[in-house]
């Protein structure tokens, strides 16, 4: 895949900067599941993007 283009040289630099979340099944940080399925595990992922565009929308209108 291009995505991974480059990735002998520097195999882990590789694995965290390309790509993208589909590639990703679940992700351990000091024993605890944070990823499962592409999707974060630890907070309302949708709830966060109804609040992020909450503020854009209030940054743009001033």
């Amino acid at each position: 895949r291009l995505g991974f283009a480059g990735g002998l040289s520097d195999s882990v630099s590789a694995l965290v900067t390309s790509g993208d979340s589909q590639i990703v099944d679940i992700t351990i940080v000091n024993g605890k599941i944070v990823v499962r399925d592409g999707r974060l595990v630890t907070i309302d992922e949708d709830k966060v993007a109804e609040k992020a565009n909450e503020i854009s929308q209030e940054m743009i209108q001033g």
